[in-house]
């Protein structure tokens, strides 16, 4: 008697693409000193998975789950995050001199609080610079943009649906609409606000919902898409370059 192969809810495709930003955001930092696509990656693809789950929930159903999608949020984030917080509060005193114990309290509780981005732009910090009083939490600044823009994202898209039950409009069409004015509005955002301070807006979280926005829209469109196989592997190429 033969066995049905397990189930399984990954993706190869969304799997590849993570390990590419990994990789991207690795290599740049250690070898290069720049900033790579490899963030903008993984919010595209948190936008993809999230955002693309809440829209089609939003057009099939007329409504969000949100506590069901705070909850998902929170045991994909949360766990980790949080563990990795608590071992650097208690090793601190073996590694960290005592002047730096203070500062780097305060990135601890800014990250705890998913806030580290906004604490990086009040002090003027800019990702790149080699300093070696940088805080060992700095980097939970993309994880704080993620919290807050797939939060900013649950409560619209409640919003939205509560509003599309009330009324006799497309849902699909609607829904669709918002992303492509948030990644509009982001995007434009983005550009005037590096223009004018690009280190702030490297953190900020308003100039990144485009990211989010997009990869949302591609989730809810994909599925309409009838491409042949060899198109499917000229769209992959072009994305993966």
């Amino acid at each position: 008697m033969s066995v049905a192969p397990a189930r399984t809810d990954r993706r190869g495709d969304i799997q590849g693409l993570r390990a590419v930003g990994a990789l991207l955001v690795a290599v740049f930092h250690i070898w290069f000193a720049r900033v790579s696509g490899g963030v903008d990656v993984f919010f595209v693809v948190s936008g993809f998975l999230l955002i693309g789950s809440l829209g089609r929930e939003a057009v099939a159903k007329g409504s969000v789950d949100v506590i069901r999608y705070a909850a998902k949020l929170a045991k994909r984030l949360l766990p980790a995050s949080l563990f990795v917080l608590v071992v650097i509060v208690l090793t601190a005193p073996l590694w960290a001199p005592g002047v730096r114990w203070e500062p780097y309290a305060k990135h601890v509780i800014a990250s705890a609080a998913y806030l580290e981005n906004w604490y990086l732009i009040r002090f003027s910090t800019d990702y790149l610079t080699r300093d070696a009083a940088t805080a060992p939490v700095q980097h939970y600044w993309a994880m704080a943009v993620q919290v807050q823009a797939l939060a900013f994202f649950g409560v619209a898209m409640w919003g939205l649906a509560w509003a599309l039950g009330k009324t006799a409009i497309d849902r699909t069409k609607a829904v669709t609409g918002f992303l492509i004015l948030m990644f509009v509005g982001s995007l434009a955002w983005s550009v005037i606000h590096t223009a004018r301070d690009q280190p702030a807006a490297y953190f900020d979280t308003f100039a990144r919902l485009w990211e989010f926005a997009l990869g949302g829209i591609v989730a809810l469109i994909l599925p309409r898409l009838k491409l042949g196989e060899g198109m499917r592997l000229i769209v992959g190429w072009l994305g993966l370059a």
